[in-house]
């Protein structure tokens, strides 16, 4: 019998007036925080970089605003500076002598952040237009799903239901299989190249087209939390799908949904629980899918009467004890 994962959900805070991407620029060892802020004026953008800068550290900041006609960029470079009596000082015309990362300030001096106006690389006004682009294309959400044929991502036949090509329960619920569909971003990209489709893709999806340029351009270590998805859609010819989302916390995919020919959620080793007192009926091929399904997940099934035998479907009941679900097929 299968017991239901014992699991911790973990909730992500959405910033929506501004997020963080911290990358590496292939010209340039230099690290650089891309600050987004939609609500960003030049006094605004200034005070937003002033908080990431820490005691002994110097940083470059790029802020920038989608929301307006024309995207608006401003970048510094930000130091932690000692003010008062007996403090390191400010050289006229040049950055200030720092102190070591994480010491403490002399006696009688404070530490303060410093701006210095700075002129951006041409690869970072590059992922400014791109943002802006996304972002005009999403009307700001961020937000946008691809349509993939499943032969793309999965060709063969279906390890458990022996659909050729595969079914959303072969995509889901075999560990081969579904570790391919939720496979690291620059995966599925390669893949995809190779058969044209992300090229067509990247030529009609704006969104798709930066997050590209981020993966093939810049090196992205960090990234913040602004709500933004690139959504995988695994189609098969039976019509039924898996969605596979990525967002910027995550490094690999996550399965969203799956559901079958007529609209069905197929079931899971994440979503078992919600089958309980699940009552459906099934034509002849979306019942063996199921029952292939539920047999690959370790799934108990009674059958009333012989289900299928080349007649027709039947009626799929199951319950949930509170740790296992067990299933009855009464044959039609």
């Amino acid at each position: 019998m299968l017991r239901k994962p014992q699991f911790v959900t973990i909730s992500l805070v959405h910033i929506t007036l501004f997020f963080i991407f911290c990358f590496f620029s292939n010209a340039s060892t230099a690290q650089t925080f891309m600050l987004r802020c939609d609500t960003c004026d030049a006094i605004a953008a200034e005070a937003q970089a002033r908080q990431f800068v820490a005691p002994g550290q110097t940083i470059d900041v790029l802020v920038h605003n989608p929301s307006t006609a024309t995207a608006l960029s401003w970048r510094y470079w930000v130091e932690m500076v000692e003010t008062g009596p007996n403090c390191t000082p400010l050289r006229p015309g040049a950055k200030s002598v720092r102190k070591s990362a994480g010491a403490a300030p002399n006696t009688g001096c404070t530490l303060e952040p410093r701006v210095h106006v700075t002129t951006a690389s041409n690869e970072e006004l590059q992922l400014v237009t791109l943002y802006k682009e996304a972002y005009d294309f999403t009307q700001g959400t961020m937000k946008t799903s691809i349509a993939v044929p499943v032969e793309v991502i999965s060709p063969g036949t279906g390890p458990i239901t022996g659909n050729d090509p595969m079914s959303a329960a072969d995509l889901v619920n075999n560990i081969n299989v579904s570790d391919r569909i939720t496979a690291p971003l620059a995966q599925w990209r390669d893949a995809l190249n190779n058969t044209q489709v992300f090229a067509q893709v990247l030529t009609d999806n704006k969104l798709a087209n930066l997050w590209n340029v981020m993966l093939s351009t810049y090196s992205v270590v960090r990234v913040g939390a602004d709500g933004s998805s690139l959504t995988f859609k695994i189609v098969s010819p039976d019509g039924s799908y898996v969605e596979v989302s990525y967002t910027q916390e995550l490094t690999r995919g996550r399965v969203e949904d799956a559901v079958d020919s007529n609209g069905r959620s197929v079931i899971t080793r994440d979503n078992i629980n919600s089958f309980g007192g699940f009552a459906e009926t099934y034509s002849e091929n979306d019942l063996n899918t199921f029952l292939a399904n539920a047999a690959a997940l370790g799934i108990p099934i009674t059958t009333v009467s012989s289900p299928g035998n080349g007649i027709g479907g039947g009626r799929l009941d199951c319950s949930w004890d509170g740790t296992e679900l067990s299933c009855t097929v009464v044959a039609q």
